[in-house]
């Protein structure tokens, strides 16, 4: 499966857009040394955020 690794301003926020959205969360949120992080399947591809 393909990653993708998005650096957004807000985790939280997109996070919860995120799930509005339809998004199941594999991983996180949690915090990280690399900053807030969260992961979800989508077909073909995982998302994984980092704020």
């Amino acid at each position: 499966m393909n990653g993708y690794e998005l650096n957004v301003e807000g985790a939280d926020a997109s996070i919860e857009k995120a799930v509005s959205l339809g998004a199941t969360l594999i991983e996180g949120p949690e915090d990280s040394p690399f900053g807030r992080l969260a992961s979800w399947p989508t077909p073909g591809a995982k998302f994984k955020i980092t704020a």
